[in-house]
């Protein structure tokens, strides 16, 4: 290559961590001392990889990560078993022997002990890879190598016998079923993982943890660990995972909790803030000189999202950490989208947070936009106050375009496309503080296997914000200069630089682009200004709303002033202990001003440590159609520079008004990259969809836009009524989509060119509304009834489609089985003043009669969590055996689990500060959708006598503005063959949804359109749709009545099926009582006889040595009370079936007795054979007498049958058919899960020769067979 060929060397570095656009770098260069140094972050996101790069040492040489805490409680380890030590060696709950190092110093000879499945310690993406691993090298090969073995055998046995008979067929049956279990336990395969054994004892001065990494029981070769915060240490679970972890002791070791990321978006958000390299300053975090403190709000067991547990734990544990260490300043990358505003559990504590103890705290804005209200929490955090939490919102700029994205041409700097807007639907305030950049290329957890990732989104630009507030803090301790939370918040405000591309939103950017550089040259002024220590909280009544937005609520803008009252309060930081003379003198004259014509204020108010009131007068009448912000603003009269002291956002949105007879709207839009139009519609009331066209005008090359549609509805979430939609469009091709909307609500629809796509384009929208809806909302109906319903559409005239039922889910309901509350005693869940928080555990019994989809809903708490009034709201579901099996929080329709047929214990965890709230809860309902096999359809007709005889189904229909059309739904047949096996009950309830859907409509071929994960909004045409079921009819038997019975007779027999029931409860622990019933049984008639000796023989034990002969003799005394011939003859008989009832319950009875008995006489028998013992039964344990017993349960019944099984399995055990053991055995296993029938597997791998198998099963069997359920 020539030398004028090689390519200029000047990467653009400074765009991977963006710190230039902040004023960060600046300061770095003035003040390169104070680069964070002696600020602490916490970081309340997924846990950080403390191992990560950059993530070990501060720039002054501290260590980086101070704490690392989980506060989720996915990694608790229930440690409150105590093993005694015995010959240097603990008996784990694993079964493992723990060899203790001698080193070990334990004073008081106490070793808590638990174990954690490891899988439940790795993020999805980490436990795909390591079960990818283990399959490759413990199970593909050898299970290939196990195949051809089997396949080999099977081949020379096929021609050594072409025809085989007798034994060689018994043989061959055998060989089949071996390739048989081979395959299926290809096709079963599943990893669980292995567990951790876990140590934890107290050495003298501290608290010690050792985690088995090495699976073995050797704990000399594990790292001995402490509480992280005491010994900054760390481990690794193990060398091919890289997953680091450290370790915390809670309730005086009872609680161990192991802390490792729950995916690797902390630790990207950790290096943003304040990662560190010497060597290489361009890969810096904001903050280099800052430590951090790490809380995981991730739960690893609902998908990494937050949980109100975490978060009050983590806002906690920062009110009661101070004699540890102070937190100046909170990242929060996390965020869900409220319903309401007005009040909220985690809010209250926020505002104590922050306002009380003096924390800044910074959260991402969200990721929701471009439409408005798609500001979520904790910016706009419920039952906070305006500007408790900084939101940040993301742009992105011409270096980061190269560094990070490769882009072939730069455009201006812009918000992203995606970045949340302002303001509040519920609040009406605007939480965007400032912007941020919103991305980075930086460090991420070890276990991904790579040195740094990029991402992208507000997530990114709230560190960002973070760390370069971090160094204006750092600077301004280092120059001795007082500050707050309050006056360190109106200079980044007041500082800030406005956005002023084409693509510029104002929306989405709060005062601008934060500047530190600026904001510390402002705090330098004015830092002794007497209002540092105050804020100012405005609200709007009548419900102290945080701003004015007009927009919904019955008010015509375009004919109405609207005037509204303000209430301006006075706060000290920490209030109740702040200075009484400050408070007595502080007065303070301002300056109001409105930079809009259309809003009157008066010009001024003096401020004291009270409240003050004013008006502020909205003018919109003039205003053009589309949405018009501004903010009355607070001045210092003295010294209006200093910026404002207080504002009060208004916005506007005055609606189109469509033409009633034609809800139709057209218009041609020329879009710049990022460059938004915004269109606001009036909905009619009856409305209940919109369809969108948007066609590409452009005749070169493909362009990418953004179609995003918002309705803010009274307490609902935003998330709820939206539309939102990614599509390429082709030149001159089109994209046609219908969504729903509500009628009465004002529609934004948001059309954006995306922000990558180069280039300027031109696209013509249309909308379009529609009112087809039926005549209720919710549509419920019963069996018993034909439900008549009218369809309508007042806006068009309209072909609909035949209207549809479908039905998909059946729901059913529990009631609690338990219900504790109690105080929480985790030192995690101290509050400060001594505060308790207390706990309500609910537990469900759930009965799962066909394996399928299950959806748990406490429908009394679903969808709330940052307004929700209690702390938390999670379950867990196990199966019969205690493992874990799924978990879910406060969506309920995020959490469809996929379970087997079984019996299920869900628990519930509700926390609050409130006893008596949590009383209340004691008896909450919960309820269970489980997703049908296949939906079910109602037919739909026009005419009643149509639905009655079920003839002429409705089809499409022309539907006039103005014209009701009935529309009549048959019931369902419950007798069918489709509805029988849904195992139905009076009470239960079918759910599903009616559409109604227009004829028109269809997507263009060319276009390539995908949807926001999560983000398709409600499907058009739909409503929701309940069918209740009645008493529903059982089967009626054809079979000849049963013969009537004088009441004695009644009496006599239940008497006597009394007696045999408690001669089985007695068991073989029964004593006299027991043997005095059997001796009154024995002497009845014969099926007496067999039926008491049955019992009798069911609490004996095969498997004792000592039970031996009386099983044998109890067998022996059924069998020979049975009549065979009589049996033979009975079965043998085409028209059995249609027997008397009560003789074909006798002979069922007499029956399942002989199969008992030959079952269990013949498994004793093996066992002796093997044992050679007890002598007086080894005599007849031969295995001429064990193929008799077969021979005649043969004669009965299939050697699958349940009752049978357990002597199959022996049998063939016997005879070295291991194949058919194993066929045998498997069935056991499948009926009964247990760790008992499953061990009798791995036995018979082991005489097979598959080790692999044997192995696999035992490396995760303490996992599916847990000692008890897995902590809350």
């Amino acid at each position: 290559m020539h030398a004028d060929q090689v390519p200029a060397a000047d990467f653009p570095a400074g765009g991977l961590v963006p710190k230039r656009e902040t004023g960060v770098a600046n300061l770095h260069t003035l003040y390169p001392e104070f680069d964070g140094r002696g600020v602490t972050i916490a970081v309340f996101d997924s846990a950080l990889d403390p191992a990560a790069p950059g993530l070990q040492r501060t720039s002054d040489g501290r260590p980086k990560v101070i704490d690392l805490i989980d506060a989720t409680g996915a990694g608790d380890v229930d440690t409150s078993h105590v093993a005694q030590l015995q010959d240097g060696s603990l008996t784990a709950l694993s079964g493992r022997q723990l060899r203790i190092p001698a080193g070990w110093e334990c004073p008081s000879g106490k070793f808590h002990v638990g174990m954690k499945p490891l899988y439940e310690l790795y993020p999805e993406k980490l436990r795909k890879r390591i079960q990818s691993e283990y399959k490759e090298k413990e199970w593909v090969k050898h299970q290939a190598t196990a195949v051809a073995e089997a396949l080999k055998k099977q081949q020379e046995h096929e021609q050594a016998h072409p025809n085989p008979t007798g034994l060689d067929k018994q043989d061959r049956e055998d060989l089949d079923a071996r390739l048989e279990a081979l395959a299926a336990a290809d096709k079963a395969f599943k990893d669980a993982g292995p567990v951790l054994d876990c140590v934890v004892f107290h050495d003298g001065s501290t608290w010690r943890v050792c985690v088995d990494t090495s699976l073995t029981g050797n704990l000399g070769q594990c790292q001995l660990l402490g509480n992280y915060r005491e010994t900054l240490q760390h481990g690794y679970l193990s060398r091919r995972c890289m997953m680091a972890f450290g370790v915390n002791v809670y309730s005086d070791g009872n609680l161990l909790s192991i802390v490792t990321p729950s995916s690797s978006h902390g630790t990207h958000v950790s290096a943003i803030a304040a990662a560190c390299f010497p060597d290489d300053p361009d890969k810096n975090g904001m903050a280099p000189g800052a430590q951090l403190v790490s809380i995981n709000i991730g739960d690893g067991r609902v998908g990494t999202m937050e949980t109100g547990t975490a978060i009050v734990r983590a806002v906690a544990h920062l009110m009661t950490c101070r004699d540890k260490y102070t937190v100046d300043l909170i990242n929060m990358s996390y965020g869900e989208h409220a319903r309401w505003s007005d009040s909220g559990r985690l809010g209250e504590l926020a505002n104590e947070l922050v306002n009380k103890h003096g924390v800044i705290w910074c959260a991402s804005a969200g990721n929701a936009g471009p439409a408005l209200n798609t500001i979520g929490a904790p910016p706009n955090l419920p039952g906070s106050q305006p500007g408790t939490i900084l939101g940040i919102g993301a742009y992105v700029t011409p270096p980061m375009m190269e560094a990070c994205y490769g882009m072939r041409e730069c455009v201006p700097t812009m918000p992203y496309t995606w970045t949340s807007r302002d303001p509040s639907g519920s609040s009406a305030g605007r939480y965007i503080t400032v912007c941020a950049p919103g991305c980075a290329i930086t460090s991420v957890p070890n276990y991904t296997l790579q040195g740094c990732e990029q991402m992208n989104g507000t997530s990114m630009a709230s560190p960002n914000a973070t760390g370069s507030i971090a160094t204006l803090l750092s600077c301004l301790k280092g120059l001795g200069m007082e500050y707050s939370v309050y006056s360190v918040r109106r200079a980044i405000k007041a500082t800030a630089v406005p956005l002023t591309s084409p693509g510029a939103d104002p929306f989405a950017a709060g005062s601008g682009m934060l500047r530190v550089d600026k904001a510390l040259e402002h705090l330098k002024q004015y830092h002794s200004s007497q209002d540092k220590d105050v804020t100012f909280v405005a609200t709007v009544a009548p419900n102290d709303l945080h701003g004015i937005y007009l927009r919904d609520g019955g008010i015509d803008v375009r004919h109405k002033i609207v005037e509204k009252a303000v209430s301006v309060r006075t706060q000290f930081i920490n209030q109740d202990a702040a200075d009484p003379v400050k408070q007595i003198s502080f007065a303070l004259r301002c300056v109001l001003t409105c930079d809009a014509s259309w809003v009157q204020v008066a010009k001024y108010v003096h401020h004291m440590n009270s409240t003050r009131n004013f008006a502020i007068k909205v003018d919109a009448r003039s205003l053009p159609e589309g949405v018009h912000a501004t903010s009355v603003r607070a001045f210092d009269a003295a010294q209006p520079e200093r910026g404002a002291l207080f504002e009060l956002p208004v916005t506007v949105v005055v609606p189109i008004l469509l033409d009633p007879t034609d809800p139709t709207l057209e218009r041609t839009l020329s879009l710049q990259p990022g460059q938004l139009e915004r269109i606001f519609v009036r909905v009619p009331d009856a409305a209940s969809s919109a369809a969108v066209t948007l066609r590409s005008l452009e005749r070169e090359k493909d362009h990418r836009f953004v179609i995003h549609a918002m309705q803010s509805v009274p307490h609902m979430s935003s998330k709820s009524c939206e539309y939102y939609k990614m599509a390429n469009l082709a030149p001159g091709c089109s994209h046609h989509e219908t969504f729903k909307i509500e009628g009465g609500h004002v529609l934004e629809v948001v059309v954006c060119k995306y922000w990558t796509s180069l280039g300027a384009a031109d696209v013509r929208l249309t909308l379009a509304l529609d009112g087809l809806r039926p005549s209720a909302p919710v549509l419920a109906m019963t069996a018993a009834e034909v439900l008549r319903l009218e369809v309508s559409n007042a806006l068009r005239s309209t072909e609909m489609a035949a209207p549809q039922v479908l039905l998909k889910g059946q729901v059913c309901s529990y009631r609690p089985t338990s219900a504790k509350v109690s105080p929480l005693s985790d030192d995690r869940d101290t509050l400060p003043d001594g505060r308790v928080i207390y706990g309500l555990t609910l537990t469900y019994g759930i009965n799962v009669l066909k394996a399928g989809d299950i959806t748990p809903d406490f429908q009394f708490l679903s969808d709330t969590l940052y307004e929700s009034e209690f702390e938390s709201q999670m379950w867990m579901l196990f199966d019969a055996n205690k493992q874990y099996v799924a978990a879910g929080d406060a969506y309920p329709s995020k959490y469809s689990v996929r379970v087997e047929k079984g019996e299920y214990t869900l628990m519930l965890r509700i926390r609050h500060e409130k006893r008596e709230l949590l009383e209340k809860l004691t008896d909450l309902s919960l309820q269970v959708t489980f997703k049908l096999p296949s939906e079910l359809k109602l037919d739909t007709h026009y005419r009643y006598n149509d639905a009655l005889t079920g003839s002429r189904r409705a089809s499409t229909a022309q539907l006039r503005p103005g014209l009701r059309l009935p529309v009549y739904i048959a019931p369902l047949a419950l007798s069918n063959n489709r509805t029988s096996k849904l195992s139905l009950s009076a009470g239960q309830l079918l759910v599903g949804h009616l559409t109604l859907q227009p004829t028109r409509g269809g997507y263009d071929k060319a276009v390539r359109a995908r949807p926001r994960p999560g983000r398709q909004g409600p499907q058009p045409g739909q409503f929701p749709f309940r069918y209740f079921i009645p008493d529903v009819a059982r089967k009626t038997s054809s079979k000849p009545e049963k013969e009537k019975v004088s009441k004695q007779e009644e009496f006599q027999t239940a008497l006597k099926d009394f007696k045999i029931m408690w001669l089985g409860k007695l068991g073989s622990g029964g004593g006299d009582a027991a043997s005095n019933l059997l001796d009154e049984l024995l002497v009845g008639e014969r099926l007496d006889r067999i039926c008491a000796n049955s019992a009798k023989l069911q609490t004996l034990d095969t498997t004792l040595e000592k039970d031996a002969a009386e099983v044998v003799r109890r067998a022996d005394a059924v069998l020979a009370d049975v009549d065979r011939v009589r049996l033979l003859t009975y079965y043998g008989r085409k028209n059995a079936a249609a027997e008397d009832a009560a003789v074909k319950s006798d002979m069922e009875r007499e029956r399942a007795a002989m199969l008992d008995a030959l079952s269990r006489k013949g498994v004793v028998l093996c066992e002796c054979m093997e044992r050679k013992k007890p002598a007086d039964v080894f005599a007849m344990a031969t295995l001429a007498n064990v193929q008799d017993l077969m021979n005649s349960a043969l004669e009965f019944a299939e050697p699958t049958e349940l009752k049978l099984l357990p002597f199959s399995v022996r049998h063939a055990l016997a005879n070295s058919r291991y194949g058919l053991a194993l066929r045998y055995q498997q069935r056991l296993t499948d009926d009964k899960p247990t760790a008992e029938n499953e061990q009798k597997l791995v036995d018979i791998y082991e005489r097979l020769g598959w080790r692999h198998l044997a192995a696999h099963l035992q490396r995760s069997r303490a996992v599916r067979f847990p000692a008890d359920y897995r902590p809350m």
